[in-house]
């Protein structure tokens, strides 16, 4: 919105910056010759959100998978070892406090 009405506004996209292509001086004003530079490619903030939420999940994905193919891997050593289900919890290599 304007506030005088001889005004023209100009609307420009989001993340649009300016660059200050020469600096000219009047007396004791300076004057910026400005250019402006688009970034059309540039994500918007909901799209960088939206798209680290994304890798997050598929992070926990991932790992979500991981671990229950180790767990099945585990059952199967287990098996092969005894030939039927028998696994402890604790790791077999520490030795008890003295």
């Amino acid at each position: 919105m304007c506030v005088h009405l001889e005004e023209q506004e100009h609307v420009i996209p989001p993340l649009s910056h300016f660059e200050i292509v020469r600096v000219r001086r009047h007396g004791s004003i300076n004057c910026y010759v400005l250019k402006l530079n688009v970034n059309l490619r540039a994500l918007t903030l909901e799209e960088l959100r939206q798209s680290r939420k994304n890798v997050v999940w598929r992070l926990a994905r991932r790992l979500q998978v991981s671990e229950r193919e180790r767990k099945q891997e585990w059952v199967r050593e287990g098996e092969r070892e005894t030939g039927k289900l028998s696994h402890t919890l604790a790791p077999t290599h520490v030795a008890p406090c003295a």
